[in-house]
């Protein structure tokens, strides 16, 4: 990292999930010595991790993914996922002491307009909310799953903005 030092402004930690790593805090320590950004994608899962991070300031950005509406979170995750450490981290980031994003993949055959109004009501108020579509890589762990159609993005979106006016769809052709 001190050889890019003057290339970069910041470093991405991104997953799986980062905040699984022990070594996570030492590690961004010395990103942040070196006078670095750090931004943090996480899907809220530890909640006392992203609140330490942030209360010493070793993260700049946050995004976190909301996987679906709370009924089909586990169901959409395809693991059992604890809705309270989830709705811990939501609750954490819409304090607003750091900046950040709230960000959904859409799966044709997991969400509806239905589940984007429940997230939308889930994060009301937030600073930034980002739908983007589903891409099959062709190397994913559960096929059979495809993009929506813009028709259905854009429902999506509209379903969203009465709760978070600053929604947006990304990667898509909007």
């Amino acid at each position: 990292m001190e050889k890019r030092k003057g290339l970069l402004d910041g470093v991405a930690f991104t997953g799986g999930e980062p905040t699984l790593h022990k070594g996570l805090k030492n590690f961004i320590k010395g990103i942040k010595e070196l006078g670095l950004k750090v931004k943090l994608d996480t899907n809220g899962s530890f909640p006392g991790k992203l609140r330490m991070m942030i209360e010493l300031g070793l993260v700049d950005y946050v995004a976190m993914d909301i996987k679906n509406s709370f009924e089909k979170y586990s169901q959409t995750a395809g693991v059992h996922v604890d809705i309270g450490a989830v709705k811990d981290s939501i609750s954490l980031l819409l304090a607003g002491k750091v900046s950040y994003e709230f960000r959904t993949t859409a799966v044709k055959e997991l969400h509806t307009a239905d589940d984007f109004a429940k997230i939308g009501e889930l994060i009301q108020g937030a600073e930034r909310y980002f739908i983007q579509s589903y891409k099959d890589s062709g190397n994913v762990l559960m096929p059979g799953f495809s993009a929506p159609a813009q028709e259905e993005l854009q429902s999506y979106l509209a379903a969203v903005k009465p709760y978070v006016p600053h929604a947006e769809l990304r990667g898509s052709d909007k």
